[in-house]
């Protein structure tokens, strides 16, 4: 956790934020990680600056728990912006907010996940004349790879339905 009552800290951290009203994002000016996270040499290491603006805030993040933005913006310490949550929770909303680079068929699943309804994520399949829930069960109930079962069906002895 970092040492909440350091002035030379705080003056040192705040000196590197653009503060703006209580409902605007507050940029880190200091040094950046790649991906726009801002950063901070603290006690021996290197920590991400959203994290430290939240422990100054609230006090120590409890182990295994991430510090995710309400307000997407990477560079942003705004307190009233960060929350915080598990992975899972981060990775949720990464994926309802269209930030992840997922696929289609991967929010489908998430989406059915957290409504608690089925995922239709295997396409059924007709080979050599039978009908199969996925190409991994027709490729255990032939006996050959799945690779051998999608070959077979590309020359005409099955089908994705």
């Amino acid at each position: 956790m970092v040492e909440r009552k350091s002035t030379e800290f705080l003056d040192r951290f705040w000196r590197k934020v653009d503060v703006r009203s209580e409902a605007e994002c507050w940029c880190w000016n200091g040094a950046r990680f790649a991906a726009g996270y801002g950063q901070m040499f603290v006690t021996g290491r290197t920590r991400y600056a959203h994290r430290l603006s939240f422990e100054i805030a609230n006090g120590s993040i409890p182990p295994g728990m991430v510090v995710r933005h309400t307000c997407d913006n990477p560079c942003c310490v705004n307190p009233r912006h960060l929350l915080v949550g598990t992975n899972y929770d981060n990775i949720v909303d990464k994926m309802v907010r269209n930030r992840s680079g997922c696929s289609e068929q991967a929010k489908r699943k998430l989406s059915a996940a957290l409504s608690g309804r089925p995922a239709k994520n295997r396409k059924e399949v007709e080979f050599r004349g039978v009908r199969y829930e996925s190409l991994s069960a027709a490729s255990s109930a032939s006996g050959v790879s799945i690779p051998t079962v999608r070959k077979w069906m590309s020359r005409g002895e099955g089908r994705i339905l």
